[in-house]
């Protein structure tokens, strides 16, 4: 799977695009692509609760592809 970039690296992440590459192909993969409502609710609630607990500053949301 490749890297849903150009040829630009993701700076704000620091990761180039091996890292990236590698990262998607663990995570980004046909179980998370298919995953079922109730499973994109809970992975949404776990980010609220973190933000809640302060577990991170700013804004973080769970992103899903189509």
């Amino acid at each position: 799977m490749t890297a849903l970039l150009a040829e630009e690296t993701r700076a704000d992440v620091q990761l180039d695009r091996a890292m990236l590459d590698r990262y998607l192909a663990m995570y980004a993969n046909e179980d998370t692509r298919g995953a079922k409502d109730d499973v994109r609710r809970a992975v949404s609630e776990l980010f609220k609760r973190a933000k809640s607990a302060r577990v991170f500053d700013g804004v973080a949301e769970p992103e899903f592809a189509p």
